[in-house]
């Protein structure tokens, strides 16, 4: 069972006010009675020493993306990646890609990693054996490769990720992250297998902050909270999270309790 944690505030541009996000409940103590099973059940990892608390550092680029760091093979090569909850993917361009888009980011070389291999007969059969995946804007065709992964100090082996061979001119080729990682559920019938998000149980605690002052950078918190981000006075809302219908994508869906904007 996953749990959504809404740790998020809204620095606007304008005036820098803080905009919380409040529970509908009237004290985080009338919650208690759920609050510790859920704990118990589902954050064992907040008490690992092994994490550290200092937060992912994400960049805003024109409001339009937010994008941090993330480390692939072994030594570690980093790339920049757009966080992104509404895919299920990790990727980034591979060494034979020669699209635009790939020449202007850094490109993966699996033979400087001493842990990464190819997944089997995939690069013998040409393109029959590419996977095309189609955003609301752009698109990519993707071979895998599978390495260790590393986000800030929560480190994933043996994930089953992209490396782009061609992309789309636009959005890529003015981005300035590389790639992108997925933060979504596993697909039905993935090729990629398992996605990120379920591969450790450290990922399964996320917190994003996202400032739209360019003064302000945004961050991403793994297996951590950010208690600096939450509004003095509010109080953590904790919901269920609810997985779409098998047949649809598994995106991350939670109950509406109540919403307000501008008061």
């Amino acid at each position: 069972m996953h749990t959504l944690m809404l740790l998020g505030s809204i620095v606007t541009s304008g005036s820098g006010a803080i905009v919380p996000l409040y529970s509908a409940y009237s004290c985080l103590e009338d919650r208690a009675s759920h609050l510790l099973p859920v704990l118990r059940r589902n954050f064992k990892a907040m008490r690992s020493s092994s994490l550290v608390q200092e937060p992912l550092e994400l960049t805003n680029f024109f409001n339009a993306e937010f994008y941090g760091d993330i480390q692939i093979g072994t030594p570690g090569q980093s790339f920049k990646v757009v966080y992104d909850t509404g895919s299920s993917t990790l990727w980034v361009p591979g060494r034979k890609c020669r699209s635009t888009a790939c020449r202007r980011h850094k490109r993966f070389v699996e033979s400087l990693s001493t842990t990464a291999h190819v997944a089997h007969n995939l690069r013998s059969r040409g393109d029959s054996q590419l996977f095309p995946i189609h955003y609301g804007t752009g698109d990519v065709k993707l071979q895998r490769e599978t390495d260790v992964i590393e986000i800030d100090n929560v480190t994933v082996n043996g994930l089953t990720f992209g490396v782009s061979v061609g992309e789309s001119r636009s959005p890529f080729a003015t981005s300035p992250a590389d790639g992108i990682c997925g933060l979504s559920f596993t697909l039905p019938r993935d090729p990629f297998g398992p996605s990120l998000i379920d591969s450790s149980d450290s990922l399964h605690i996320l917190g994003f902050y996202y400032s739209f002052n360019p003064r302000f950078h945004g961050s991403l918190s793994v297996g951590s909270i950010e208690g600096g981000r939450i509004a003095r006075g509010s109080a953590i809302m904790w919901s269920p999270v609810k997985k779409a219908h098998p047949s649809r994508r598994q995106e991350w869906t939670i109950p509406m309790i109540d919403i307000a904007v501008d008061g």
